[in-house]
Order: C-alpha cells, then sequence, then structure tokens
C-alpha cells in the first residue's frame, strides 16, 4: 500500500467513527423501557433518572429508549468535550434501519435580523406589530426537523401528518441533552415513521458533525439572504471539514402491559 493511501486512511479515521453499514453489528443493544405516560419533551434527563442508560464506549454518548403503543422517545447525552466540535451546529440525526431514513434534528439560535429574514425566505409576511414582536428579542431559539429522505419528506409534506416528531435540546456546562419523540407507525400519513410495532426490534443510528447542511430547502434560502459576509464564513468552514461521528444501536422495544 502506499504512503499516501496510508495517510489518507488515517485521516479519514480520525474524522471520527465510520455509521455501521445495513446489516452489520450494532454498537450496542437496549431494551426500551414502558412509558406508561407521556415523556414531557424538555431536554432535560429528570425524568429518565431511573431509566438504564446504555453508554457508547468511544464516543461516550448515553442513550435511553422508551415507548408506548404510538410513539418512541429517546434521551442523548453528550458529555465528552472531544465529540462535541460541529454538534451545536450539526444537529443530531436519528436514522431508523439504515443511513437512508431518519429524521434530523437541528438547535438554531438566530438574532431578531436573522430570525425576520427566514420567515420573509419562508414567504411569511410580517406585519409591523409581529417584527416590533420579533425585535423586543435580542435571541431567539428555533428546533426545527428535516426527514432525510426527499421521497419521504414529499410524501409528508403531501399528505399533511397529524403526529410529528417533537424534541427539544438543552446544554449545560459542557453536556448536551436531546430528548426526541417520533411516531412508531410509518403510513401513508407519517411516512417519516420509525416502522416498528411495540415489542419489536429496530436499529436506530446517532449520527452528528460533518457537514452542517441546514435542514430543508427553506433553510438554504435562508443562508442566501444572510449577509455576503457570513454566507462566505460559513461556505469556508464547511470546505475545512469538521469531524463526523456516528453508532448504532439494536433497541428492543417494549411490549404493550
Amino acid at each position: 500500500m502506499s504512503a499516501r493511501k496510508i495517510v489518507a486512511g488515517l485521516y479519514f479515521m480520525s474524522l471520527g467513527i465510520a455509521a455501521a453499514a445495513p446489516g452489520s453489528a450494532a454498537d450496542l443493544s437496549v431494551r426500551s423501557v414502558w412509558a406508561a405516560r407521556g415523556v414531557a419533551i424538555d431536554g432535560l434527563a429528570t425524568e429518565w433518572a431511573a431509566d438504564p442508560m446504555a453508554v457508547h464506549e468511544k464516543t461516550k454518548a448515553e442513550i435511553a429508549f422508551r415507548n408506548d403503543a404510538d410513539d418512541l422517545y429517546i434521551l442523548v447525552t453528550f458529555k465528552d468535550p472531544k465529540f462535541l466540535s460541529t454538534l451545536e451546529k450539526s444537529g443530531v440525526k436519528v436514522l431508523f434501519g439504515n443511513k437512508d431514513h431518519g429524521i434530523k434534528f437541528v438547535r438554531m439560535v438566530l438574532t431578531s435580523d436573522q430570525l425576520i429574514a427566514r420567515r420573509k425566505s419562508q414567504g411569511r409576511t410580517l406585519s409591523e406589530e409581529q417584527i416590533a414582536e420579533i425585535k423586543a428579542k435580542p435571541v431567539h431559539t428555533l428546533l426545527v426537523y428535516d426527514v432525510i429522505n426527499k421521497r419521504d419528506r414529499e410524501l409528508a409534506l403531501a399528505a399533511k401528518p397529524a403526529l410529528f416528531p417533537d424534541f427539544n435540546a438543552v446544554k449545560s456546562g459542557d453536556v448536551w441533552t436531546y430528548e426526541l419523540k417520533m411516531p412508531l407507525a410509518r403510513t401513508g400519513d407519517q411516512p417519516f415513521g420509525v416502522g416498528v410495532e411495540p415489542g419489536g426490534e429496530v436499529r436506530i443510528g446517532v449520527e452528528w458533525g460533518g457537514r452542517t447542511e441546514l435542514p430543508a430547502q427553506q433553510e438554504a434560502q435562508f443562508m442566501r439572504s444572510m449577509s455576503e459576509r457570513d454566507a462566505q464564513g460559513q461556505d469556508s468552514q464547511v470546505r475545512k471539514g469538521w469531524p463526523k461521528y456516528s453508532f448504532w444501536v439494536a433497541v428492543n422495544l417494549a411490549p404493550r402491559p
């Protein structure tokens, strides 16, 4: 093997942990706990104190699962600063079964002017009162998600599903906690569902870092509406390339009681 290929291989190994290929063994095996009542999606781990937490050895990320008859709940805690270099910008992808099916969750912090520009880029007309209300706060936090698979996204938009994913993300010191809720059933009304029933098994992938692509076409439009200087800064960051990390979990869902 040439020295060039060896160096290149070491470089890509250093960028992160490659996601498991479909059909390969998962990094962890976890049993989901039955959720007797709804879980408050507040980005806090308080409700999960008694739940078994699995720890991914390489990234030190901790993960736990709950489910009821309709939804899957996930708590992921990122504690090691070594693996958080792009988490805040990239958000977290949750993959179901393979890398082609899942949802990306992003917590965006915007200034008032950026939020106004974003709303306008989405085709919204803001009244003077609405603009004044936005400008009353200097900083705004948005929780947005995007269906990864383009076909699933188009089906979801056309179906106008009644059940949407939900999430929250909270940072405390150097610790990030993501709390997620996703519908279990994958139907015509919710093509982004996990695709498993209570008592079943599913492989869940967690991925973060890498290119900081903002979710959905409207986010790209928003970025284009930002200043020339900001856009150049984003481009230079993307060109540098950031580490990308991922791991897979074999999850046994709790059966109906």
